[in-house]
C-alpha cells in the first residue's frame, strides 16, 4: 500500500534539478527552491530505473503513481528485511523499526528511496 505524502511538482516551479547529500549524518535533497530533510534516516537509494522503465512496472501502475511526489510505502519490505537482518544481533528487540518510514520519489531520470523517521520541507 502506498500514501501520498507531498506533491512537490507545484512547489518546485518547473525547476526539477537536485542534489541528495549527506553532511554530518544528514540526509536532504536540495533544490533551487526547497530542501528536503529526512530525520535518522537508515538508508537510502538513489538511482535505477528511470521513467521509461518505472512507467511500466507493475507496482508504479497499479497505484497510479506519479513523479515529483513523495510517497510513503505501508507495510514495507524493505523495513521487513532490515529487521529480519538486525534480528542476528543479540540486541535486536523486535518492533526496532517500528517508527520508521520508507518513503520514496519518482524523478525523470531515477527513483530515490529512504527509510528514516520523517521529513519536513524547508523553502528558500
Amino acid at each position: 500500500m502506498i500514501k501520498k505524502e507531498t506533491d512537490l511538482r507545484e512547489l518546485l516551479n518547473d525547476d526539477f534539478l537536485f542534489n541528495v547529500s549527506i553532511i554530518d549524518g544528514e540526509l536532504s535533497i536540495d533544490f533551487k527552491v526547497l530542501k528536503i530533510k529526512f530525520e535518522s534516516y537508515l538508508v537510502l537509494k538513489v538511482g535505477y530505473p528511470n521513467d521509461e522503465i518505472y512507467m511500466f512496472d507493475e507496482f508504479y501502475n497499479e497505484n497510479n503513481l506519479a513523479s515529483l511526489i513523495i510517497y510513503q510505502i505501508l507495510d514495507s519490505k524493505w523495513i521487513e528485511n532490515m529487521e529480519i537482518q538486525n534480528s542476528v544481533h543479540p540486541r535486536h528487540r523486535p518492533g526496532l523499526f517500528a517508527s520508521d518510514k520508507h518513503y520514496r520519489i519518482y524523478f525523470e531520470d531515477e527513483i530515490f528511496e529512504c527509510v528514516a523517521k520523517s521529513y519536513h520541507i524547508i523553502k528558500k
